[in-house]
């Protein structure tokens, strides 16, 4: 078995750092992925890039996406300039933006619900090697047209914001325009409704004296049997079960086929459930509470600019651009996050084809196999592929234990990057010895005291305690689960525009992301401040 082919389309080489500077999106991605998630996400993300980008006169024409040691990196490749038209850009965005919101809520009833049903009925007994090959075909394929959508409805949403940032800045002379993002907080979105849902069921745990017993007394890994054995436990379970189907497909940890998710496993949701019940917390004042001061932030901003009609254009574009900012975490709730985890499900039942057939020794092994692999073993099963895997499996624990290097390839071409520096964020200033301090992304205002909790992953998010200082390398939207809980939050990765930063401003929580140092300047138990209105930690050691 070969994997030349995989090789040169995506893994980066000596060639590829010559010729551009790659970053390491260590937001999305932060541990090494597995060959079969890589060899879908690479070239389907690539190629939604490159149509979206050239369908809207974008000036970047695409992003190149590659692998290093199992760890994602990307490539901007701006645009010819006698392409580019700014103007023509924006003219092209204005006629979108408005649109945008009922564009993804039409791909969502008709391309993406449709085909995860039939993604989660796909059973192997009965089927015929062709059926399955063609059923892998339509998967890879749909993982094409998935990308193409998230870049079609997230470009306009991206674009309302700099068209903002543009306006503001003609009409308040002021260089800091962090106060627009807090202004477009506070509408529903797929991350607030799922972290609803579970503060919902603390409450049903609340209400019953039984239940709230039941969960004080009983380690997590043991309440799920514990609570079917209760008359009140057992329709707990049930809204539980509700709870997972509609919004547990998603992992906290990572995007992969590897990663075990919340459908599949009720303790994570369960740990949550148990710390909500420990703190005074109230979503729905929460929300209203965000949603007034939203206004007031609103209010305040709209009084410092002269009556005139550029006013009125800007009200009209703050109006339009929150009633779709949602998109950026819905995207995420039906692409990002629930495209792996229904695909992990598929790929799970061939592989336990290949097991009944004897080809593999475990149904976890089709992960190791790059998607042309799992092709030529479908059409011709080969005794050899338990090597091929062993030997992957050998690099994928070195991948692991390796730590990335965050840039690579051709300092020159830094400056065709500088797009990310709001998502992904870039390197801050070194770590102040003398102050004791290190910067970040100021991602949510706010100034907070406490101490450190350090956490690794979702089967650690039990370990969170209220008033917590989060300190983690990443938070995709699966972890805004605990920031109700904590009382500031620090990560390694992200910007203003992550979902960390879009999240924590919903909660009134500060942040400071994207300090890359972190997780390895801080510990459990240290006691910092967190000035997320300056993007600066404070650390007592």
């Amino acid at each position: 078995m070969t994997n030349t082919l995989i090789e040169q389309d995506f893994l980066l080489s000596k060639e590829d750092m010559d010729s551009a500077f790659w970053i390491q999106d260590d937001v999305h991605f932060p541990k090494p992925l597995s060959p079969l998630f890589t060899s879908l996400i690479m070239p389907a993300m690539g190629h939604g890039t490159k149509v979206c980008y050239e369908r809207m006169k974008m000036q970047i024409k695409r992003v190149d996406v590659k692998s290093l040691n199992g760890y994602y990196y990307q490539s901007i490749v701006p645009a010819d300039k006698e392409e580019y038209d700014p103007e023509e850009h924006k003219s092209l965005m204005l006629k979108l933006i408005p649109n945008v919101s009922s564009k993804l809520d039409e791909y969502v009833e008709s391309v993406f619900k449709p085909f995860y049903t039939k993604l989660s009925s796909f059973q192997t007994t009965d089927t015929s090697i062709p059926m399955i090959l063609e059923a892998v075909n339509e998967l890879e394929q749909f993982f094409f047209k998935a990308w193409e959508i998230h870049y079609e409805v997230l470009t306009p949403k991206q674009a309302a914001g700099w068209i903002l940032e543009e306006m503001y800045a003609q009409l308040v002379q002021a260089e800091d325009k962090s106060v627009l993002y807090d202004v477009l907080s506070g509408p529903m979105n797929k991350t607030l409704e799922t972290d609803k849902a579970i503060w919902e069921l603390s409450r049903k745990v609340k209400h019953s004296k039984e239940l709230t017993h039941l969960f004080e007394v009983t380690e997590i890994e043991s309440l799920p049997e514990q609570l079917s054995r209760l008359e009140a436990g057992q329709g707990f379970l049930a809204s539980l079960q509700q709870v997972m189907n509609e919004c547990g497909y998603r992992s906290a940890n990572f995007h992969d086929f590897m990663e075990e998710t919340w459908v599949e496993n009720p303790v994570y949701i369960l740990g949550i459930v148990k710390t909500y019940m420990d703190i005074n917390f109230d979503f729905n004042k929460k929300l209203q509470e965000r949603s007034t001061k939203r206004s007031q932030l609103y209010n305040e901003l709209l009084s410092k600019i002269p009556d005139s009609p550029k006013k009125q254009e800007f009200i009209q574009m703050m109006d339009t651009a929150l009633k779709i900012w949602h998109i950026e975490e819905d995207h995420h709730f039906y692409i990002d996050a629930m495209l792996p985890a229904k695909s992990r499900f598929f790929f799970l039942e061939v592989g336990r084809y290949l097991v009944e057939k004897q080809i593999l020794s475990d149904q976890h092994d089709i992960f190791y196999m790059y998607l042309n692999d799992l092709k030529t073993l479908l059409a011709q099963p080969d005794e050899d592929v338990k090597v091929l895997i062993e030997k992957r499996k050998k690099e994928h624990q070195k991948n692991m234990k390796s730590i990335p290097v965050p840039f690579v390839g051709d300092l020159s071409k830094l400056g065709n990057a500088m797009e990310l520096e709001k998502i992904v964020g870039f390197p801050q200033e070194p770590i102040n010895k003398l102050e004791k301090s290190f910067k970040g992304a100021a991602a949510s205002k706010g100034m907070y005291k406490g101490k450190v909790k350090l956490i690794h992953s979702q089967e650690e998010f039990h370990l969170v305690n209220h008033g917590d200082v989060l300190v983690s390398k990443t938070n995709t939207p699966a972890w805004t689960v605990l920031f109700p809980i904590v009382g500031a939050i620090i990560t390694d990765s992200g910007g203003v525009l992550s979902h960390a930063g879009i999240v924590a401003r919903e909660y009134g929580v500060p942040a400071v992301l994207g300090t890359k140092v972190a997780t390895s300047t801080l510990k459990t138990g240290d006691e910092v401040i967190v000035d997320g209105t300056n993007g600066v930690i404070y650390f007592n050691r």
